[in-house]
């Protein structure tokens, strides 16, 4: 059951993966309030809901998508850091990768 959630949740990965470059871009800054990013990634999800979702999604994204967004903890908020000079296309190969290992493994 566990392995069947985690791979409910790395498919829906690659679609969060191509909205963020968009709201990194639109807010012009390197890193965002992992707040904020929820809140936003969420008005353009079907698939993720709730605030709570958003963010297991987005750690799980940090922890697969090899450095390319990371969380990085300031006194008592989370702030989500976005590496502009990686190609989405690889991060979204790396995460094509990761489902079908845990597809695999499952």
């Amino acid at each position: 059951m566990k392995v069947v959630k985690k791979v409910s949740e790395l498919r829906n990965l690659p679609d969060i993966a191509m909205s963020l470059p968009t709201l990194f871009t639109s807010q012009k800054k390197s890193s965002l309030p992992m707040e904020f990013v929820c809140k936003k990634l969420i008005q353009s999800s079907k698939k993720v809901t709730t605030n709570m979702a958003m963010h297991t999604h987005l750690e799980l994204l940090a922890t697969t998508s090899n450095n390319w967004v990371s969380i990085i903890p300031l006194r008592d908020l989370k702030y989500l850091k976005m590496d502009r000079k990686r190609f989405l296309r690889d991060v979204i190969a790396d995460l094509k990768k990761a489902i079908s290992n845990a597809e695999k493994s499952g």
